[in-house]
């Protein structure tokens, strides 16, 4: 999964580097102290995920998480399940919280950029 563009349009002005063990998102930020140069930073991909929740409600989207058990052969097992609500309702399965959030909040970002409503 890459989340480059995605990264790009949630924290604006900065540049998506590169993601470390599914966890640590290296990017690199304008500097307010010396114009024109950059500095290399840090966040970790919950508060990415934070940062996509907020900057969907913002434009209009809600991002919700819901827990959901499948059982497949008599096992119990955990699946993440997000929901974008706006004219209508679409879910995003995936085994993780921040993969669900970050399907959910592409889907956001394709769309506006079909529809120019961002």
């Amino acid at each position: 999964m890459t989340i480059d563009k995605l990264f790009n349009t949630v924290f604006k002005g900065c540049a998506f580097s590169n993601m470390e063990d599914n966890y640590l998102i290296h990017y690199s930020q304008p500097c307010v102290i010396m114009e024109g140069s950059w500095v290399e930073s840090e966040v970790t991909v919950y508060e990415f995920i934070h940062e996509c929740k907020q900057w969907a409600y913002d434009n209009g989207f809600v991002i919700g998480t819901l827990f959901k058990t499948d059982y497949v052969d008599s096992k119990e097992s955990l699946v993440w399940v997000e929901s974008i609500l706006f004219d209508g309702r679409e879910n995003f399965k995936a085994s993780t919280e921040p993969e669900a959030v970050i399907k959910a909040a592409q889907w956001i970002l394709d769309g506006s950029i079909n529809k120019d409503i961002l």
